[in-house]
């Protein structure tokens, strides 16, 4: 089992196999992304939290205190041609009122 904490998923395989990306919607109504990689075995492992690494690239972008964030959520979008990075959609309420949506593409190549 990839994941068992959420009530929704969609799911991505990378072109060559090698990643998989889990879009989990929690209990709480958080959506998160979460990039897998593929190990010598054949199995998934964890390797980054994508929604993690997209809030905080925006909130040192744009200042944006993700602490006080409301309804948070992360989306993937896509892979890139050349398979070294995703693109993702980060949404959300800041605690000024203002909405925010930014597409973010994150290097996920190891090179």
């Amino acid at each position: 089992m990839l994941a068992e904490d959420g009530q929704d998923y969609d799911t991505a395989v990378s072109a060559d196999g090698r990643w998989l990306v889990i879009d989990v919607v929690m209990f709480s109504d958080l959506q998160i992304t979460r990039l897998l990689e593929r190990t010598k075995s054949g199995s998934y492992e964890l390797n980054h939290n994508l929604s993690r690494q997209a809030w905080q690239s925006l909130g040192n972008r744009r200042a944006i205190d993700i602490e006080n964030l409301s309804n948070p959520r992360t989306r993937f979008v896509g892979w890139s041609a050349d398979g070294k990075s995703v693109t993702v959609e980060a949404s959300a309420n800041s605690a000024e009122g203002d909405d925010i949506l930014e597409t973010l593409t994150i290097n996920i190549s190891r090179e």
